[in-house]
């Protein structure tokens, strides 16, 4: 009808929301239909994984049922042939006799089998039916609750099964609470850091980068005011041209400046609101000291290395600690050793697996290689994250502008870009 009869959009548009409001108008603008209609639905996302998962169910049933059938009938007719090829060591008479059996067996058989045949293809067919129209039944509905939890369970199940159980768990906190929130309003706190070390312990770089970013599912909730609390006086602070840098400095709040300004809606549209970034040399900050001692011994290269924590900041945990030397050749000997080791032959590197530190802990690990030289081993890298920054940032509250308090999902992580001794 559009094409027939050329309205302007903008009519079009009343002209609709009249027909479906039943006569109630209401003032829409193009940027709010643009939200509207691309609005992302979680419970349509984990629906369509349902829905494929359960068509790839029924393709491999398929196919294992024509591979069943396939099987099936090679077998009869291998007997067929073999029954058959049996006569002709007789005489004529009973060759004769033989042939006619034959034939009337191979009719006999070869209705039997198109019967067989017919029946497992009809049995089939129901089953497939029978599939599709649950499908039918069990749709995409809103508004029921599903269990969300359960599907990506028994995946991890089963690769517990059939690969063991790794040494870290697989999901991370922050992935199983982002995946299963519900709140409207999901908040993340991020920081990357990237430092350099020389061989004697000196730091050479040490930066952390980080960002605030905010989602919102709910257009209820489109207009608020996030306080926060904590932050390190040398590190330096950037928001939107947007937000309010006043009320920033003054109070560490974040609000747009046009108090009729909104987020936009949707957990696709992630917006940056906050960004910092702390840079220094001062040795305070780094997070875990290494001391690497190498010596030759009988023509093999003995490796002795210690770790200590002793300046994280209050309350700082390390998850996941891991260390890798380069440089080792073939597998090598482990003496004495705090934590777990993994060898990756294809790098060539030893990965040892410390796990979780704080304050005042420490490890040490004892190894030897064929003669390689120290060099070689450098530069070691070290990997870790945690739910603590270094920036100290904290969100205290999240309200609107009627100073109401909002019910939201709150993480902060930090993880090393690049930990190197070289």
């Amino acid at each position: 009808m559009i094409v027939k009869f050329p309205l302007p959009l903008d009519g079009c548009v009343k002209c609709f929301d009249e027909v479906v409001s039943l006569g109630y108008n209401e003032d829409v603008d193009i940027q709010q239909i643009r939200t509207f209609t691309t609005m992302d639905s979680h419970e349509e996302k984990l629906d369509r994984i349902i829905q494929e998962s359960k068509e790839n169910e029924a393709r491999e049933l398929a196919k294992r049922k024509a591979r069943e059938i396939k099987e099936q009938k090679t077998g009869r007719t291998t007997n067929s042939s073999f029954t058959t090829g049996f006569g002709p060591g007789q005489d004529s008479y009973g060759s004769g006799m033989t042939g006619m059996g034959d034939q009337s067996s191979k009719g006999f058989s070869g209705f039997n089998e198109a019967k067989m045949h017919k029946e497992e293809e009809t049995n089939f067919y129901e089953r497939s039916t029978a599939r599709r129209d649950n499908k039918r039944k069990t749709g995409m509905t809103f508004g029921k609750e599903k269990n969300k939890s359960n599907i990506f369970s028994n995946i991890i199940e089963q690769e517990k099964k059939t690969m063991g159980n790794p040494i870290f768990s697989p999901p991370s906190a922050t992935e199983e609470q982002s995946f299963e929130a519900t709140e409207p309003v999901r908040i993340k706190l991020e920081e990357r850091c990237n430092i350099r070390c020389e061989r004697d312990g000196s730091l050479t770089q040490f930066e952390v980068q980080g960002a605030l970013t905010i989602s919102i599912s709910d257009p209820d909730y489109s207009r608020l005011i996030l306080k926060m609390s904590g932050g390190v006086g040398s590190m330096k602070t950037v928001l939107p041209p947007k937000m309010d840098k006043g009320k920033w400095k003054k109070q560490k709040t974040i609000c747009f400046k046009d108090t009729n300004q909104a987020f936009a809606i949707g957990s696709s549209n992630k917006q940056t609101l906050l960004k910092w970034k702390l840079r220094t040399n001062d040795e305070d900050y780094l997070p875990l000291q290494l001391n690497f001692w190498p010596e030759e011994r009988n023509g093999r290269s003995v490796i002795t290395c210690d770790y200590s924590v002793e300046q994280l900041p209050d309350g700082m945990v390390l998850n996941d600690v891991m260390i890798i030397f380069p440089g080792c050749e073939a597998q090598p000997d482990i003496t004495s050793l705090e934590g777990e080791t993994q060898y990756d032959r294809q790098d060539c590197e030893l990965q040892w697996r410390v796990g979780q530190v704080s304050q005042g802990d420490d490890g040490a690990i004892e190894f030897s290689v064929p003669e390689v030289e120290s060099d070689g081993f450098f530069p070691i890298s070290i990997s870790f994250n945690s739910d603590s920054l270094y920036s100290g940032f904290a969100l205290e509250s999240v309200v609107t502008l009627e100073n109401e308090e909002v019910d939201c999902n709150v993480t902060s992580e930090l993880i090393t870009q690049k930990f190197e001794i070289s």
